[in-house]
């Protein structure tokens, strides 16, 4: 569904609801394919990046992005974690043979 946005001098009306901008005439970037949920307040001199989905509002001087969207140094944290993260799986690949063979010592142990 597809919603048309029409400028008025505060809000932005929405097929169904309304996103709010505290001044119309503050710089204020919606790009490409952003999407943005009923009823959010973005603050002046934000920046709501590409395909970012906002089901939020936001303070103003803020840089949004995501999917569910969140603000910039947020989202560099979770790429960063993630990035972390498949080191980690990576590692446990490289040492899932040992485990097994530990867990095999540990079973025939406890029979005996």
């Amino acid at each position: 569904m597809f919603a048309r946005l029409y400028k008025f001098p505060t809000t932005f009306l929405l097929y169904r609801g309304h996103v709010s901008v505290e001044k119309w005439y503050y710089k204020i970037v919606i790009a490409g394919q952003a999407g943005l949920k009923d009823h959010t307040d973005i603050g002046d001199d934000s920046i709501v990046l590409a395909q970012a989905g906002v089901t939020k509002s936001y303070p103003a001087k803020s840089v949004i992005m995501g999917a569910p969207a969140v603000p910039r140094k947020d989202f560099i944290k979770r790429m960063k974690y993630l990035a972390e993260a498949e080191v980690m799986v990576q590692k446990y690949k490289k040492y899932q043979h040992l485990l097994e063979d530990y867990e095999k010592f540990l079973n025939e142990d406890a029979k005996i």
